[in-house]
């Protein structure tokens, strides 16, 4: 099942103290164990903090004024730097739930410090972050562009939402919500739109066109071929929406939730039902996820999320697909894994990285 993204304002750490400590009920509850659920990687960091300041109290009992919370937060970082590393992993990645709990520390003890301790750790270890803390209303003829690294969420002339991924460019049609819905995408967004059967919903991507008339789609514009050609890739979460080859000779592809279309720079489409997944709505949440992917998938992904550009020396290296997952790990580790899928070597100067042959596979 793919879930939906959230593209939320950055949390109250008061009301997940008391959450955490077992004081929160009814609909404040329900809301957080949500948030809590939508956000695994938060909530990890969570019960790190947890363990760290139930470490500390085992050690030595120490009254609520005496509580270190900058050594818990050190204690936190060190296992994480420690355990944190990219790394190939098996698929499928489930994922974690959350219920409402008893802290093993009250929370109340710590305070506002702990909160802002623990906001300032989950801030720290993820370079890739939204661009802002709600959506933004923008009008027709608008142009939105984002920096690398750097999300975005918006709400359309007339309630669609669009969450536009790193280095990503969303253009508004001047007439939109006129005669007209249209948008021209170039990079990856995340669009849910708002249902109107009279006025059909299009996006110009790439070599292809999507039309749709209420539902919630991602769409990304790729060098599919890996030689330099545009395509487009689309991955429906509910509803239907048409795939449209602007040119060639592959006549357009209705896909339906859970489905996944390509257009390659040719005009060539392909449908592959049931072919959506995880990895389509993963970065969103700030994780990039890789199932049997191409590596030019992914060296637009190091272009657009790092600002990096791989260059591949050896063209036996092109045929190759990737399975791996990343959470915001430095680059250079995320280069590691990747050349140790291939069986390569790689090698990075600055905004370069040159990846080549050199292992036994």
């Amino acid at each position: 099942m793919i879930v939906p993204p959230r593209f939320d304002e950055p949390p109250d750490w008061d009301a997940i103290a008391r959450f955490r400590s077992g004081e929160s009920e009814g609909e404040e509850a329900r809301r957080l164990a949500d948030w809590l659920a939508a956000h695994p990687e938060d909530a990890e960091m969570l019960d790190a903090m947890d363990a760290a300041l139930a470490r500390q109290l085992v050690a030595r009992p120490l009254s609520s004024g005496d509580l270190d919370v900058d050594q818990a937060l050190r204690a936190v970082r060190a296992r994480m730097h420690g355990e944190t590393t990219a790394r190939v992993i098996p698929f499928p990645r489930r994922r974690a739930t959350f219920a409402p709990r008893r802290s093993v520390v009250r929370w109340a003890v710590g305070g506002v410090a702990a909160a802002a301790a623990i906001g300032a750790l989950v801030v720290g270890v993820e370079p890739w972050r939204h661009g802002r803390e709600r959506d933004r209303s923008v009008a027709a003829g608008d142009v939105i562009a984002t920096a690398v690294g750097v999300r975005d969420s918006v709400r359309l002339p007339d309630g669609s939402r669009v969450i536009l991924g790193p280095a990503s460019r969303l253009t508004v049609s001047p007439r939109y919500g006129r005669d007209a819905r249209e948008v021209t995408l170039d990079g990856t967004a995340w669009i849910s739109v708002r249902h109107d059967r009279g006025n059909p919903f299009a996006v110009h991507a790439g070599p292809a066109t999507v039309r749709d008339v209420g539902t919630e789609f991602t769409v990304r514009t790729d060098d599919l071929d890996g030689v330099g050609g545009g395509g487009v890739t689309v991955a429906v979460t509910q509803g239907v929406v048409e795939l449209d080859p602007d040119f060639g000779a592959s006549a357009s592809l209705t896909l339906r939730a859970g489905d996944r279309g390509e257009v390659r720079s040719d005009g060539a489409a392909v449908g592959i039902p049931g072919g959506a997944g995880e990895a389509d709505l993963a970065w969103t949440r700030g994780q990039l996820v890789y199932r049997d992917a191409p590596l030019a998938v992914v060296r637009t992904d190091l272009r657009r999320w790092y600002g990096v550009e791989l260059r591949v020396a050896d063209s036996s290296l092109l045929a190759r697909r990737i399975t791996a997952s990343f959470s915001g790990e430095p680059v250079d580790r995320v280069l590691q894994v990747i050349a140790l899928a291939l069986g390569a070597v790689v090698q990075r100067q600055d905004s370069v990285a040159i990846l080549q042959g050199g292992m036994a596979r």
